[in-house]
């Protein structure tokens, strides 16, 4: 993955080498067709749930991507709860840090035992350059909240997508 330099300033009568045109064209030409992307897909091997109340960690929905600038990160996902009129909350924790309000910024109301399909995107603020890990998160208002994942059961066979891509 090439990396972008920053413009050079140039002076009076300065020399073009092709070094110059190596970096300020061609590598920057090619860090700017060639961003940063990662995505996770949940395995299928079965639903998950969560009974806090407190935005948690979705197991295994997180992405460690080396970026500079804003990011767009999407999901895509089934939800239920076991309560009726209960809430599931999503909410992006970057570094540590996350971007939402108290309730997130997305969520599913649903009936008792019911699936909602769920889909976001963000852009994030822009990021210092350098590593950066990016997980889903996720609490409910009451009850239990299921993200559904499980390939050989019917009616039930969705898997849900996280994708973190630099812009």
């Amino acid at each position: 993955m090439a990396t972008w330099t920053p413009a050079k300033t140039w002076s009076v009568d300065e020399i073009l080498t092709a070094d110059d045109l190596n970096t300020y064209v061609r590598d920057n030409t090619t860090a700017l067709h060639d961003r940063p992307a990662d995505s996770v897909v949940t395995d299928g091997s079965g639903n998950q749930t969560t009974t806090s109340t407190s935005f948690v960690d979705v197991t295994g929905v997180e992405v460690t991507i080396e970026v500079s600038g804003h990011v767009m990160i999407g999901f895509n996902g089934m939800l239920g709860t076991s309560v009726i009129g209960g809430w599931v909350h999503l909410d992006i924790e970057i570094d540590g840090v996350r971007v939402g309000e108290d309730d997130g910024i997305a969520g599913a109301k649903t009936s008792a035992g019911s699936r909602t399909p769920v889909s976001f995107t963000w852009l994030s603020d822009e990021l210092d350059p350098g590593s950066h890990d990016i997980k889903l998160q996720w609490k409910v208002s009451s009850g239990t909240g299921t993200l559904y994942s499980d390939n050989g059961t019917a009616d039930n066979g969705w898997k849900a997508q996280f994708w973190v891509h630099e812009q």
